[in-house]
This record gives C-alpha cells, sequence and structure tokens, in this order.
C-alpha cells in the first residue's frame, strides 16, 4: 500500500513537466494580449480572433487554422476577452469577399472585427525558420486600426504537430494507405552442375554469373500504430540467364537468355519512428515468383549430331522472408525508402530436351538470391 501511495504521489509531482509544451507558449501571447488591452481601461472588452495568415504549404496542412484555434482556446480559458463568434465572422468575411483562411492586413482585421461587434481584433502570421514554427501575434484596435500589442514565439515542428494534431491534415497513424512504385535487384549464383553424356559426348555445364530485377507497384496500409501491412505485384521480372557447357575440350556458349515473369509479395512489418524524417521497418512475409518460358532468341542447340530444342515451360519459386529497412520522408506524404531481404533458400533450373530421344538436358541451375535490395518511393494518404 506505501507503495501505491509513493507511486501515485510521483506521478502527481511529474504532471506538471509532462504537460504541453505548446499551450505555455499561446499562454505567454494571451498574457501579453491582455496587459496591452488592459491598459486601454476597457471594461468587458471583445476580440475576434482570425487564421494565421502563412505560406501555401502550411496553408495546406492547415497551420494558419491551427494558431486561431490554439489562441481562441487558450484566449477563453483566461477569460479577460469576450470572442466574437465564429459564424459571425464568416458571415461578414464574405459580405467583404474576405476569406477567413486569407491573410488580412490589420487595416482589415480591424474593419471586420468593427463590424462583428469586437473592439480588438487579434491576426498575425507564422512561418517554417528551420525544425521550427515563428508565430507573430498582433492585437489591433478596431477603433484605431492601430497595432497596440505584439508579440513573437517559436514552437518545434514536432512539438506543434503532436499537440496541435488535431487541428492539422496530416498523415494519421493507424489507417493510413501508401502507395509505392519499386525497384528490386540481386546477383544470382549460378551452380556447378556434373558432367552429362549426350550421344556418348561428354557434356560439362560451365556456372555463369547473372542476375535478377525487377519493378513493383505496392500498397502500405497502416492498420494500427507502428504496424503495417505490405503488398508488392511485380508485373516485371527478369532473371537473366547466360548458360555454358563444353565437350571434347570446345566451349560452347549458346546466346544469354532470359527468364521473365511476374511476382508478388506479402509481409507484415513493424515500425521503429527513429527522428522527425526517419523510420525503421522490418518484418516477415511470403513471397512468389512465376517464371515464363525461357527465351535465349535461338530455338535449338547442336552438340554434334543431336539437337536440342529450348526450354517451352515456366518455373515457379516461394518461400518466407524476413526484411528490414529505413524509411525517409523529405515531405509529410512522400517518402524514399532502402530494404535488405533475407530469402529462404530455392533453386531454379533451366532444362533443354533433346530432339531425338525427349530427355530434358539441365545444361544450368541458378541458386535463387538469399540476399535481396530494393527501393521504393511512396506517397501516403
Amino acid at each position: 500500500m506505501r507503495n501505491i501511495f509513493l507511486l501515485s504521489a510521483l506521478l502527481l509531482g511529474a504532471a506538471p513537466a509532462m504537460a504541453g509544451e505548446l499551450d505555455p507558449k499561446f499562454d505567454s501571447i494571451v498574457k501579453q494580449f491582455v496587459r496591452d488591452a488592459g491598459a486601454r481601461n476597457i471594461s468587458a472588452p471583445t476580440a475576434a480572433v482570425f487564421p494565421y495568415s502563412c505560406d501555401e504549404a502550411l496553408a495546406r496542412k492547415r497551420v494558419d487554422l491551427a494558431v486561431g484555434e490554439l489562441l481562441t482556446a487558450r484566449l477563453m480559458k483566461d477569460g479577460t476577452f469576450k470572442l466574437a463568434e465564429r459564424t459571425q465572422l464568416e458571415s461578414i468575411l464574405k459580405e467583404q469577399a474576405l476569406g477567413l483562411s486569407g491573410a488580412l492586413d490589420s487595416a482589415a482585421a480591424a474593419k471586420v472585427g468593427r463590424l462583428a461587434g469586437a473592439r480588438f481584433s487579434a491576426l498575425g502570421t507564422v512561418a517554417r525558420v528551420g525544425n521550427s514554427y515563428q508565430i507573430s501575434s498582433k492585437l489591433v484596435d478596431t477603433e484605431t486600426a492601430e497595432i497596440i500589442s505584439a508579440s513573437i514565439v517559436e514552437v518545434p515542428l514536432e512539438t506543434f504537430d503532436s499537440e496541435a494534431a488535431r487541428y492539422l491534415v496530416l498523415v494519421p497513424e493507424r489507417e493510413a494507405l501508401g502507395l509505392y512504385l519499386g525497384f528490386l535487384f540481386a546477383p544470382v549464383k549460378t551452380n556447378s552442375l556434373p558432367a552429362t553424356t549426350v550421344s556418348g559426348k561428354v557434356v560439362t555445364p560451365k556456372p555463369e554469373s547473372t542476375a535478377l530485377w525487377g519493378i513493383s507497384v505496392g500498397l502500405r496500409y497502416q492498420v494500427v500504430k507502428n504496424w503495417v501491412a505490405d503488398l508488392a505485384v511485380f508485373p516485371a521480372l527478369t532473371l537473366g540467364t547466360a548458360a555454358k557447357f563444353s565437350y571434347q575440350d570446345q566451349v560452347y556458349s549458346p546466346p544469354a537468355g532470359t527468364l521473365d515473369g511476374m511476382g508478388a509479395r506479402l509481409s507484415v512489418n513493424r515500425t521503429a519512428n527513429l527522428s522527425k524524417k526517419w523510420r525503421g521497418i522490418y518484418g516477415l512475409g511470403y513471397q512468389i515468383y512465376d517464371f515464363q518460358a525461357y527465351d535465349s532468341g535461338v530455338q535449338q542447340l547442336q552438340i554434334g549430331s543431336t539437337y536440342l530444342d529450348k526450354p517451352t515451360g515456366g518455373s515457379t519459386v516461394y518461400g518466407v522472408f524476413a526484411r528490414g529497412g529505413l524509411e525517409f520522408r523529405p515531405k509529410e506524404r512522400f517518402a524514399i525508402s532502402v530494404f535488405g531481404q533475407l530469402n529462404q533458400p530455392s533453386d531454379l533450373s533451366v532444362e533443354w530436351t533433346r530432339r531425338d530421344t525427349g530427355a530434358k538436358v539441365k545444361i544450368m541451375e541458378l541458386d535463387m538470391p538469399a540476399f535481396t535490395l530494393d527501393s521504393a518511393f511512396t506517397f501516403y494518404f
């Protein structure tokens, strides 16, 4: 019981320290307004609060409206000013052919405030300066259009976006969607194969290096905070091949070919915010690659008097994987990511067919890459 009381006391003592950083900033603006307006000796003063002016990028995020709402909330809590109704301001602005979200100068704000029955108008500007928002506020006497009070405060971007999120247009932490275009690449190992006999001649396949590459279109769905489902479809996959084989001390090199196909990948990922713009993503999933018929530009090979016809069937490989990567967001809704992926071991063979007997002759076996790299460009909404 004593421990419970001790914990309660600690939590209560820590409560002020855990309070938001945003409210004290706006309280300082309100105190400045109250002090300077008080010098006018006006009983029960009224005030009209307008959205702050800002650039287009901040306006799309509704930072201007958020600042106005935050200031209104702190003025209401202070209780010194009686505030004009928002609907009344909107009606007057419409009549005056002005926009509530547009920039107003002191004279226009004084006029609209006066028409709304307010003695003072509160307005200002907000601008991004480095990693902070600089909020410049002023209080205008609607009778004289004179600026009677001014205040400047700076708020870190991360603090503002977190504590004013209910007013802002931000990418949500749950049920957010991201559409992306991705690129995949990996070197592929060609295995050494035992020699085989064709028409009494010993044929020895020789391993050659090759690669897998592809383009993906994907969807990321933020199911809940810090958990993302990721579905990628590969409409274009290409596995390069370069088979060689030898017999009687001669090396034969058929034209380099490709295995073209499609694929899909599904994973469940955990996210971890590393900073305002960086986050880590790691998870597990399942993938399938379906390669179509081998194409090398030639229909047959000749070994001595024996002809081999090119492969006609496709090949499918599938398995589980683990992946991890980093995502960088230079903008709120745009991200660039790079991932490394560990894949379940699997292999794929290229077999030509003897025309005389129909027997298969394996001239190449590929180890599908155990590790792949892919990148993506994502738009969130």
